[in-house]
């Protein structure tokens, strides 16, 4: 039963690495234009930020993880948050599309360095006990029609384990007051449509929007409300719960009959396993 409760996230190039995936620290944003003008560094983690050169080693690891996966060399941050003097995250600064700045993330595992993802974006918020920190990284809109994808990064410091969530949600889901501190997996009894809103919308397609003036703020739906279909038997963490109404974050162990969430930072990424779609599912 307890099994039941958890879901595996597999990482592609180092699953060692990730640990059984709780269901926990699961926050919203909304998307935050102006996010990568702030720098991060001083306002939000400048005090974890350490002055310690790489071993020899992590520099080699360094050089040939860039090499083998085609990233780009930048400005090296190394960032300690249970200040234990061993860096817990290394960043390394970039350009992406926009342009906008973002980071590629290293893990610390065993003295060795182990590449977890790239992309653009800026840190939404940061939770640290010094036993568990949690990291939110939100990507920046660059196209018109993209959805929210937040980054949720959690780091075991008593084991180095690393939990990741990636979290899709459309720019104009109407977000629960609040998330529930014990979620529960549920699995559906029957095929159900996701939306980005607790009703009913079956009217309207997303090539009536396109290209007005505020199809910028809004992610591309399916028709009405909805942003994707699950079919019978597909497991979801219910987060939240409004009248006949459930928010949901649908499990990377279930697959989307189709959906229109998407960003264009992640299309051409070829994991999958850590991707949760989340919006309202009538209960049913």
């Amino acid at each position: 039963m307890k099994k039941n409760l958890l879901l595996l996230l597999f990482c592609f190039y180092f699953p060692s690495i990730i640990t059984t995936q709780s269901l926990d620290n699961f926050l919203f944003f909304k998307n935050k234009y102006d996010l990568q003008k702030e720098s991060f560094l001083t306002k939000k983690l400048n005090s974890y930020i350490i002055q310690k050169p790489l071993t020899q080693k992590e520099k080699n690891q360094l050089t040939k993880i860039q090499k083998s996966e085609q990233l780009q060399s930048g400005k090296i941050f190394l960032l300690d948050f249970n200040k234990d003097n061993h860096w817990d995250l290394l960043l390394v600064s970039g350009v992406y599309f926009g342009p906008t700045e973002g980071y590629q993330f290293y893990a610390h595992k065993k003295e060795n360095l182990v590449y977890l993802f790239e992309s653009a974006g800026g840190f939404a918020k940061i939770q640290n006990n010094f036993k568990e920190t949690s990291l939110y990284y939100l990507l920046p809109i660059i196209e018109e029609g993209e959805s929210n994808v937040l980054y949720i990064i959690k780091i075991h410091h008593t084991n180095r384990n690393y939990d990741i969530k990636k979290l899709y949600y459309a720019q104009q889901t109407k977000l629960p007051k609040s998330i529930s501190k014990t979620p529960k997996l549920i699995k559906l009894s029957q095929k159900t449509d996701l939306r980005f809103s607790p009703e009913n919308v079956n009217k309207g397609v997303w090539q009536e929007v396109q290209g007005n003036e505020n199809a910028f703020n809004l992610s591309k739906f399916i028709k009405g409300n909805i942003v994707a279909s699950y079919g019978k038997n597909s497991d979801a963490i219910l987060l939240a719960e409004e009248e006949n109404w459930l928010f949901v974050a649908f499990s990377p162990s279930s697959q989307a009959l189709k959906t229109s969430l998407q960003h264009g930072m992640e299309s051409w990424k070829k994991e999958k396993s850590n991707n949760y779609f989340c919006g309202w599912i009538q209960k049913l």
